[in-house]
């Protein structure tokens, strides 16, 4: 680009350029056009755009983009960013980044990876802030110290572990089948009250044992 092509024009605090040769790096290049502007503060603002296909927008305090104000119909897209090619970044050097809905945010990919160097929260300090947390999937990994484990499994929550443990598994309902196929019950209260009623004697102490055998053994299941 010749350097003869450049041009300047000046309105008060506004500096319109074009065919600006001097580059701001190297993957930039030069300025094809650009609006510069500075405050009586001295904060500049500028909007470029460059040969090497960067259109750059700087300002040195807070930038903020409203949109949707008089948008008279309620949803759809009032903003739209778009990446049609390459990621889109978002980066607070020194603070936070904050995303705020009154409704409902909705992250929509393949694969969704949340990475905190110190600390991952989810939910309000308060246990009052969030009626409740829900992990939908048909297997769901922890890992830690102890390795790896699934955790439906850890909360005995999966289909196997509903099968083989707690009240209504199935193995305790195979147990439960068992003992009353053996009749331990049966069994134990007979002799009990065998015991029981030949130690009273007797048509007495038979008749008192017979009561005290079906009663013990309809308490053992």
């Amino acid at each position: 680009m010749a350097a003869d092509a450049w041009q300047q024009n000046i309105y008060g605090n506004l500096i319109i350029e074009s065919n600006k040769s001097d580059t701001v790096s190297d993957l930039a290049g030069g300025e094809a056009f650009s609006l510069k502007g500075v405050n009586k503060e001295g904060n500049r603002f500028i909007l470029a755009h460059h040969e090497g296909g960067i259109t750059r927008v700087e300002t040195e305090q807070g930038l903020q983009i409203d949109a949707g104000a008089k948008k008279t119909s309620n949803g759809g897209t009032a903003m739209q960013v778009t990446a049609h090619t390459g990621n889109l970044s978002l980066t607070a050097v020194k603070d936070h980044v904050l995303i705020k809905a009154s409704k409902t945010i909705t992250l929509d990919a393949n694969d969704i990876i949340i990475k905190g160097t110190n600390n991952i929260q989810i939910g309000g300090d308060d246990i009052g802030d969030t009626k409740e947390i829900k992990l939908i999937a048909q297997k769901i990994n922890v890992s830690g110290p102890a390795g790896k484990q699934d955790l439906l499994d850890h909360l005995k929550l999966s289909s196997f572990m509903a099968a083989t443990s707690g009240k209504l598994s199935f193995v305790s309902d195979t147990a439960l089948g068992m003992t009353k196929s053996f009749d331990i019950g049966g069994i134990a209260g007979s002799k009990l009250g065998a015991a029981a009623g030949g130690a009273i004697g007797g048509p007495v102490g038979a008749a008192i044992g017979s009561k005290i055998g079906e009663q013990i053994g309809s308490e053992i299941v």
